[in-house]
């Protein structure tokens, strides 16, 4: 499968976090959540979330006409390490969200527009063959991912969400 298109958010887990609150919280389904986050045996199981890690919430769109991935800015995030984190130019986030210019617009739990996109894995899909079809290196990909619950480099279950450049 290529870039997925549609509204996704990229939720850093909470303590006390459930799988059905994130979905509540953000919009979401858990059917969609557990699918695009390889939540599911044997891979992970539902309860199997934990603070830190970064959920990915499918979330309608009622234009359809959008394709984008959104970041739910932490406390003590900056912009210098979000993009570091999404492995993207530091320019490239502010160019997204001109509002951020002023260092001081970053604030805890706002939503932020990240310029990446989300890969649905498919059947026979291996990292090196996704890199190589968006001309990434599997680094850059591991990087952006490593934080995800279900992600594992070697066993990407298809309708996996990867998030890339």
């Amino acid at each position: 499968m290529p870039i997925v298109g549609g509204t996704y958010i990229v939720y850093p887990v909470q303590p006390n976090d459930t799988l059905y609150a994130v979905a509540n919280k953000l919009g979401s389904t858990v059917p969609g959540m557990s699918q695009i986050n390889g939540i599911f045996p044997p891979f992970l199981e539902p309860e199997g979330i934990y603070p830190g890690q970064w959920l990915i919430a499918p979330v309608p769109d009622e234009t359809n006409a959008q394709n984008r991935v959104l970041y739910v800015v932490q406390p003590g995030d900056s912009l210098y390490g979000i993009a570091q984190d999404f492995s993207i130019p530091v320019q490239n986030l502010i160019n997204a969200n001109p509002q951020l210019m002023n260092a001081d617009a970053l604030q805890p739990f706002q939503l932020i527009e990240v310029p990446i996109n989300v890969f649905a894995v498919s059947t026979g899909d291996s990292l090196f063959s996704i890199s190589q079809a968006l001309g990434v290196s599997p680094q850059t990909i591991i990087q952006m991912n490593q934080r995800r619950p279900g992600f594992s480099p070697s066993a990407l279950p298809a309708g996996y969400g990867l998030l890339v450049p």
